[in-house]
């Protein structure tokens, strides 16, 4: 009844602390990063990125585990290629091993580039939350580094779905450092009607529109 509703689903949870009469904190996630694994995290970016001198550091992570709509991982491979062309950004792709088959649809010269690293597989827990750590912003979908990302207060962009159970209010980062882009929820609710899978947002967000949000709403590159 709480996601048909909206409400976040952290905050259901905190329904249990509230019964106990314990403090609760807010919805931030907890979640810390030793200072030795920030220095090695900034350490393996100066590796991959040889010419590294303070550009941003936007990570991309295409995958999603399906408790939510995903967008197909070529229209993050088109927003990749359209940061290398405007922006001075360094890319950090991340992901699971099994995951690796979504940068078959990238372009070649994204993944060639030398300002990207593709770390899909090649992350522990740690080492990753270490390099989100810092990013100045990530883009993802609804999956567990979306939290991590959360935790460690750095700017998300994720697409989502407007309707409540699988929303960016219930799954999404509501931390104040989250922001979604989202279809029109009425086409959702017509697509919805006639379908019980999750959709890949049908063409109605594109990299095109996760790039205006990362540069004009998000400043991002100001």
């Amino acid at each position: 009844a709480s996601m048909m509703s909206g409400r976040s689903y952290a905050d259901l949870q905190l329904d249990f602390a509230r019964a106990l009469h314990v403090p609760e904190d807010g919805l931030k996630p907890d979640y810390f990063c030793r200072d030795e694994e920030i220095a090695q995290a900034r350490r393996k970016i100066e590796a991959v990125f040889s010419d590294f001198n303070g550009q941003k550091i936007i990570g991309i992570h295409p995958g999603c585990l399906g408790n939510t709509c995903n967008l197909p991982s070529r229209v993050y491979g088109e927003l990749a290629s359209i940061l290398l062309a405007r922006t001075e950004a360094r890319l950090i792709i991340t992901g699971s091993a099994s995951e690796q088959g979504l940068l078959e649809s990238w372009p070649r010269e994204v993944l060639e580039s030398p300002r990207v690293y593709s770390g899909m597989g090649a992350l522990d827990l740690r080492s990753l939350a270490a390099l989100i750590s810092q990013m100045d912003s990530y883009v993802i979908g609804s999956t567990g580094p979306l939290h991590l990302a959360a935790a460690l207060g750095i700017r998300t962009l994720s697409p989502f779905c407007p309707l409540p159970p699988i929303s960016f209010s219930v799954w999404g980062n509501l931390t104040g450092s989250g922001t979604c882009v989202e279809p029109v929820a009425a086409g959702c609710r017509q697509w919805r009607a006639c379908h019980t899978q999750h959709c890949d947002f049908r063409g109605e967000v594109t990299a095109q529109n996760l790039w205006q949000v990362l540069e004009r709403r998000m400043s991002v590159f100001l």
